[in-house]
């Protein structure tokens, strides 16, 4: 069996011992059932393909990434700093492939917590009455966008996490420079937006606005979740348009090089360090 396969499969086990997954599911679960029960008692209608399902896609995106970064981080954080990362290498296993082993261990954790959160919330919901168990294509368009959003933001932040990691051997600078990385994607970064762009002409702001949001990978994630879902057309017309785009072919394959590019950027940056690594 391949050695990066070896350790992908002993960094999930050993996630799973550790209680990771376990946590990052319930908490995916508790809080769906939470907005799902918030959403019922306010009279909205139900469903997911409603205002519900965009604040659970908000709730899911903060979730993935939030784990994402914090859980790759640590785990090779500690791998660094307890010498683990040093004695794997020194079996063969080159720096480059120990990295994409353990990076495709913990985002099969991860994901797998984040879609058996949202898996148990659904059923859970569904069965107390919260939301429709049986929907139409809508609802299952919506279902599967939450899913893609969850391995997608799983995918990005631990890729961030990961850099962040094997950079550091303090856990606590990992963890801290993981968690600044995180708020500064997902909520400092749109406030920049909002400040700078109504200040600027409109054949200004509209191509930078492209490069603005394709630049951070928390906005990339939120538009792609609306675009799949089909509500650019709430954002405004030229959102609309977007949308458009992005769900034909030539959109597809501009998406998926931007999201390639949020995945190799850290990844390729984690790797230099550990081909320069002495071993």
């Amino acid at each position: 069996m391949d050695k990066a396969l070896v350790v992908a499969r002993h960094e999930f086990s050993w996630l799973l011992r550790r209680g990771w997954v376990l946590a990052s599911a319930a908490a995916m679960a508790l809080l769906g059932l939470a907005l799902a029960a918030t959403h019922a008692a306010s009279g909205l209608a139900p469903g997911f393909s409603g205002g519900f399902g965009s604040s659970l896609s908000s709730l899911v995106l903060l979730l993935s990434s939030l784990s994402g970064a914090v859980v790759a981080s640590l785990s090779f954080a500690e791998d660094e700093g307890g010498g683990m990362a040093d004695l794997i290498r020194s079996f063969g296993l080159g720096g480059q492939r120990f990295l994409l082993g353990k990076y495709a261990g913990i985002l099969a954790a991860i994901a797998a917590a984040s879609t058996s959160g949202l898996a148990t919330s659904f059923a859970i919901s569904g069965l107390a009455g919260l939301v429709p168990l049986r929907g139409g294509s809508g609802e299952i368009r919506a279902l599967a966008t939450l899913a893609a959003t969850a391995i997608a933001a799983s995918a990005v932040y631990a890729a961030w996490g990961a850099l962040f990691g094997s950079a550091s051997r303090s856990t606590l600078g990992a963890a801290g420079s993981a968690l600044a990385f995180w708020f500064v994607t997902l909520f400092l970064y749109e406030a920049i937006g909002w400040v700078l762009f109504p200040a600027l002409p409109y054949r200004i702001a509209k191509p930078m606005l492209a490069l603005f949001l394709a630049l951070d990978p928390a906005e990339t994630l939120r538009l792609g979740s609306v675009f799949l879902g089909g509500g650019g057309a709430a954002l405004g017309p030229e959102f609309f348009r977007w949308q458009r785009f992005f769900l034909g072919s030539p959109g597809i394959a501009a998406a998926v090089l931007i999201l390639a590019a949020h995945l190799a950027l850290p990844l390729a940056l984690a790797a230099r360090r550990a081909r320069r690594k002495p071993r």
